[in-house]
């Protein structure tokens, strides 16, 4: 019996799938990325020794979504004098709490707060006349804003210079 070469059907060969696995995985992340994350270096010492320069974050995009921002959170947000600038800090105050700050002592709603995470490199307090930095009186977070303080107060440029975020 003699085989008839042109007659021979040859069976398609099959994907292994790895390529198609691949691009699929790829694109999920990205949405994923996309939507739910955000990556983001430290670039500066304000919030030391809780983060130092070139430590990387994955931030969680929805964190937020479904309810606010409470003191002590450490929040990457736009700056408000330059929006097109991420700051990173630590909520200090919420909107209707009473902030005051005494020789370096934050007081939330008349009550010192306890700080374990904050830095100072041993200045003496700055009184309120000079400078915000170390003193300045009581006054209440509007409505919708958020008092921010670096962790490493004496190196730290943050609410008690320009003000509130929304």
């Amino acid at each position: 019996m003699s085989e008839d070469v042109n007659n021979v059907e040859l069976e398609p060969k099959k994907k292994d799938g790895f390529f198609d696995s691949l691009v699929v995985a790829v694109v999920i992340a990205m949405i994923i990325k996309g939507i739910f994350l955000q990556t983001y270096t430290i670039p500066s010492e304000s919030m030391y020794s809780t983060l130092k320069i070139g430590d990387f974050l994955i931030l969680n995009r929805m964190a937020y979504v479904f309810g606010e921002p409470d003191n002590g959170d450490v929040v990457i947000f736009e700056y408000p004098l330059e929006p097109n600038k991420d700051f990173i800090k630590r909520v200090i105050g919420t909107p209707g709490d009473k902030i005051k700050l005494v020789d370096k002592v934050v007081y939330v709603n008349g009550v010192a707060i306890d700080e374990p995470y904050k830095r100072t490199n041993g200045q003496m307090a700055q009184p309120a006349e000079i400078s915000t930095k170390d003193n300045f009186e009581e006054f209440t977070v509007p409505e919708g804003k958020y008092f921010m303080m670096g962790d490493n107060r004496d190196n730290s440029y943050d609410s008690r210079f320009w003000g509130f975020v929304d």
